[in-house]
């Protein structure tokens, strides 16, 4: 069986037309892909441009900064942190606070327990203590407010309370569990 295909000459001049027209897309195209490529390298170009300049700023402002913590550590403000010790004595000594804040507010710590965290890199060392006691709004408040004021400074990282609930009409404060974690931090030893 034989098959013959005869174009009409419309068809061949089409055909002529699209073969002379193929070069010329393949062109735009990678014309249209050479123009997007550079706008990407651009953009990622400006990107690095700011970046350098934000590190170059940072070098330069080095000698400001060096002063500037100079003159925090002139001032006192590191008081606030525990001085360099073993973390036994400054767990104590918060575990100290919180029971005097506890005895302040009219209750007593029913658990306590110890955690430390440090970074190598960190010029600081969280001590970390867990607390469980049972008290009315009034007494938490004024715990808190205790742990506020003492000094070097106590932060209240996490407070959990707990409503246990009341049957029978209230004769006196109504009573909450609470959790907390208060935390100290520690100056690393210079």
């Amino acid at each position: 069986m034989s098959f013959e295909f005869n174009p009409t000459q419309l068809q061949k001049r089409l055909f002529a037309l699209a073969l002379a027209a193929l070069p010329m897309v393949a062109i735009v195209v990678a014309v249209a892909g050479a123009v997007r490529d550079l706008s990407i390298h651009h953009a990622r170009m400006a990107v690095l441009r700011r970046e350098r300049a934000a590190y170059e700023q940072l070098v330069a402002d080095e000698p400001r900064h060096v002063q500037e913590v100079a003159e925090i550590r002139a001032s006192g403000a590191e008081d606030a942190l525990f001085q360099p010790a073993q973390v036994s004595a400054i767990a104590t000594k918060i575990q100290a606070a919180i029971a005097q804040a506890a005895k302040a507010g009219g209750t007593s710590l029913k658990q306590e327990s110890v955690s430390a965290e440090s970074q190598p890199s960190n010029a600081f060392a969280g001590i970390s203590v867990h607390v469980v006691f049972t008290c009315d709004i009034e007494s938490l408040t004024r715990i808190l407010h205790q742990l506020a004021l003492s000094k070097p400074a106590l932060f209240v990282e996490h407070l959990a309370i707990d409503d246990p609930g009341q049957d029978g009409p209230l004769t006196g404060p109504h009573q909450l569990n609470i959790g907390m974690v208060v935390v100290g931090y520690m100056r690393a030893s210079s």
